[in-house]
């Protein structure tokens, strides 16, 4: 395998793993969007107000106000971490189809930005994973078992919807 083939495998996988990862971030307290009185394109059920993650998990957790407050900012940062970064995303990709395939510098050009797209990538993952942890560290140990049972049903829901690669 060439290392350009490499880069690219190891980048799709990246940006693969990031999808699941939000998948798994959000999902995991529960229904949102509509369900939550979101209209379609709204994201009621991901953002602050009355449907926040930190006011989901308040129910399931039985959470006190400063740890529904100290997960609020957690989630807030995290939302403007990931806005920055798709907006980064987007940047490169407007970069990348400006390319000429036909220059002499296209190979070294694309080279770059998959390497910046693989940082990225990275960035994303060890943020949603800081945040996991910091959430996690809100919680007394009562409300970590739980959560993690949550989570359990969750993610076997998921498979469930999304069936098996076996």
């Amino acid at each position: 395998m060439t290392a350009t083939l490499k880069k690219t495998v190891l980048i799709s996988a990246m940006i693969a793993s990031l999808g699941l990862a939000g998948v798994a971030t959000n999902s995991f307290a529960g229904d949102h969007g509509r369900k939550c009185g979101g209209e379609r394109g709204e994201h009621s059920g991901m953002m602050r107000g009355k449907h926040s993650l930190a006011d989901r998990l308040e129910r399931k957790l039985d959470l006190n106000k400063d740890q529904v407050s100290q997960i609020d900012a957690i989630t807030d940062a995290q939302h403007k971490a990931m806005r920055d970064a798709r907006r980064d995303k987007r940047d490169q990709m407007k970069a990348m189809m400006a390319l000429d395939p036909s220059s002499a510098e296209y190979q070294a050009e694309i080279d770059k930005l998959a390497q910046q797209a693989g940082e990225q990538a990275e960035q994303m993952v060890r943020a949603r994973a800081d945040s996991r942890a910091k959430i996690a560290a809100v919680l007394t140990p009562e409300q970590q078992e739980k959560m993690t049972t949550l989570k359990a049903g969750m993610a076997e829901k998921w498979q469930r919807h999304h069936g098996s690669d076996d």
